[in-house]
């Protein structure tokens, strides 16, 4: 059900998929429904599910047809009732969820309402298809009112198919203050932390690799994982490559985690590691950020624009086990080191990377593209006397 009382100024519509999953989009929809909840010119339309995961995102379910005309029927309603002038929505990256979620757009435009999105990754994986699913992803993007990215390397891919109607915005977190800010083991053991999807698209048999060699040079070392695993057969493997490798004293797999129990993991560990081939800009590294942990991370997505080599963490290639082992000895072996980049990461994280800035950046962002007071098309968004609107 619609979540506020009628009244005829509701000037934009936010179609929310908010948690479960516990992704970042789904994360970060549900900071901005409970903030544009008081705002009278917002609607929201949360859609949830109790089925979906990150692991069945972008496959096809018989339940999600259900799910789909659900909430189209709510937008339909919405529409005639309210006549927004704006709709924003996150778009699917791959051929099926973003052929289902246009149905939107085409519907917005029936109204004569302006569309936005938000490219909540590296790319629209669309794109990168076959002709006639690239010709479709561009018909449909070219015609929105503007896409929010997360970095200036994914704006000049999208710039590089044609599509200039983006905006580079950061993402923002919320972290609780009974995360400790310091943290030393007193047997002096390291404790790096990987979150997210435990798979391969994320890295993890590389960073496993990287254990090994670490644990072949007779380094101490611990580390803690905490996300769901991609497959039970995936799992296995990884269990017998831990056995193999004699890593099972060194690996510690938490399996999913919320609120308190994934808290108190994050505040025993002391560097975040994230070895993704793709990513936007991820949530877990904005909460690193927040608890005062060095990040090693990967050259891909907006990482790049968080992270710089030797001042807030080290960044690697994909896919190259020998130079993540390398600095993660590196941080291992300088406890200093460690210290100053934690210093440096909580003063970050309160600059660009705060739920609040967030919440009010993307509200000043959706006001200025119902009035057209945008048009910096390509460049960074930035708050300043915007900030008065949200």
């Amino acid at each position: 059900m619609l979540k506020q009382p009628y009244v005829n100024n509701r000037r934009i519509l936010l179609l929310l998929k908010t948690p479960p999953p516990f992704g970042g989009g789904e994360v970060l929809s549900a900071y901005l429904e409970k903030y544009v909840r008081e705002l009278s010119d917002f609607l929201v339309i949360p859609i949830r599910s109790k089925k979906r995961t990150r692991i069945n995102q972008g496959s096809f379910r018989l339940w999600k047809i259900g799910e789909f005309i659900s909430s189209w029927w709510l937008l339909l309603m919405a529409a005639i009732k309210y006549r927004p002038r704006l709709i924003f929505m996150l778009f699917g990256h791959s051929f099926p969820p973003f052929f289902r979620d246009s149905v939107y757009f085409w519907t917005a435009r029936l109204f004569r309402a302006k569309f936005c999105t938000d490219l909540a990754g590296e790319r629209f994986s669309i794109l990168y298809k076959n002709k006639l699913s690239r010709w479709y992803g561009l018909f449909v993007l070219s015609r929105l009112k503007c896409i929010r990215v997360l970095g200036e390397n994914i704006s000049n891919e999208l710039k590089g198919f044609g599509i200039t109607n983006v905006v580079i915005m950061d993402n923002g977190v919320s972290v609780p203050t009974i995360v400790p800010s310091k943290r030393q083991t007193d047997d002096h053991t390291v404790k790096f932390l990987f979150v997210g999807a435990h798979s391969a698209e994320k890295g993890l048999d590389v960073l496993l690799c990287a254990c090994e060699r670490l644990r072949n040079h007779r380094i101490r070392f611990e580390l803690h994982t905490i996300g769901q695993w991609a497959s039970d057969d995936y799992r296995k493997r990884v269990m017998k490559f831990c056995r193999k490798a004699d890593l099972t004293d060194n690996i510690h797999l938490h399996g999913m985690k919320h609120g308190t129990e994934k808290w108190s993991i994050y505040s025993c560990c002391q560097i975040m590691i994230l070895p993704s081939f793709t990513e936007g800009q991820p949530l877990v590294i904005l909460e690193a950020l927040a608890c005062g942990m060095p990040i090693i991370s990967t050259t891909v997505g907006g990482i790049p624009q968080i992270i710089e080599n030797g001042v807030n963490g080290f960044l690697v290639n994909p896919g190259k086990s020998g130079e993540l082992a390398e600095v993660m000895e590196i941080l291992i072996r300088n406890s200093e080191l460690r210290h100053n980049i934690s210093e440096r990461n909580k003063g970050l994280y309160q600059q660009r990377f705060t739920e609040s800035l967030y919440n009010k950046t993307m509200v000043a962002w959706l006001r200025d593209c119902v009035e057209d007071g945008f048009k910096a098309y390509g460049q960074r968004y930035i708050l300043e006397t915007n900030e008065k609107k949200s």
